[in-house]
């Protein structure tokens, strides 16, 4: 029977789990089980004894029992441990904030212009027009969320800033701020191959690999993709949204109509708008 390996990660753990499960000398050796660090799922002391890789994200000493220094203290001595990174990229996305409450993957400059009580036509103008002060900072905020991944792996043998640092004005790496697309966990995955001393993915692999998050790319400002240099965006790009195909223009109207109609879940209400933003 293969050993186990416990995968302590968030979502992102889903993806790089479906690659390493699909790899068949990763398979023969460990059966993975993934245990969401976010939702502070609870990791069975039996499958601690038995566990003979841990692959996870660092948490910190703030997450109590499940933080990863108290967990890897509690591992058996012949359990190989890897540390993986938990990748965030504001580059694309510059004006991304963190406000379930309002909307997911919500916008700073579109809710700044929201709470100034502007009509939705108005916000449109402002917005895609580039003229609030917001589009002074997308470089500088890309430069500052480069510097962040750099300095998280500085004890991670899995990371891949380099490769982000290296190809992100010529790739999408990223389907949204903290969704890694395939380029970065394929590169994530070939790290912990070597380290394993197992064969590197195969072509075959890369070339039929589905990733899990793809049925969502957050649109990127075409505006933030001329300031950046971004050889994948422009005002005639359509992205993946949901099962619907959507230029940045639509989804900012699907986001002011599901702001204004006081919705939080913006995939739901998407859900229910027809490619040209309509309901």
């Amino acid at each position: 029977m293969p050993d186990l390996c416990l995968l302590h990660a968030n979502c992102q753990g889903e993806a790089l789990a479906l690659l390493l499960r699909s790899h068949p000398p990763f398979a023969a050796r460990f059966t993975i089980k993934h245990c969401l660090n976010y939702t502070r799922e609870a990791l069975a002391p039996s499958d601690l004894d038995n566990c003979k890789l841990f692959l996870y994200q660092k948490l910190g000493a703030h997450f109590g029992d499940l933080a990863s220094d108290v967990l890897l203290a509690k591992l058996p001595s012949a359990c190989q441990s890897l540390q993986i990174p938990n990748l965030f990229f504001k580059g694309y996305w510059p004006f991304w904030i963190r406000a379930p409450q309002r909307i997911d993957f919500a916008d700073a400059v579109l809710e700044r212009l929201i709470d100034a009580g502007l009509p939705a036509q108005e916000i449109m103008r402002i917005y895609l027009s580039g003229s609030h002060p917001a589009f002074k900072t997308v470089e500088q905020t890309a430069k500052e969320s480069l510097a962040q991944e750099h300095s998280k792996e500085v004890d991670c043998q899995t990371g891949c800033a380099d490769l982000l640092e290296r190809l992100w004005r010529r790739e999408a790496l990223f389907y949204t701020v903290n969704h890694p697309g395939p380029r970065l966990i394929f590169q994530v995955a070939e790290r912990l191959l070597d380290l394993l001393a197992l064969p590197p993915l195969s072509q075959s692999l890369r070339e039929h690999y589905q990733h899990p998050d793809r049925d969502f790319f957050l649109p990127i400002h075409p505006l933030v993709g001329e300031i950046l240099g971004l050889a994948f965006t422009g005002p005639k790009m359509r992205y993946e949204v949901f099962g619907k195909l959507m230029t940045h223009t639509e989804f900012v109207a699907g986001y002011l109509a599901c702001r204004l109609n006081h919705v939080t879940n913006l995939a739901a209400f998407l859900h229910g708008l027809s490619p040209g933003g309509k309901s």
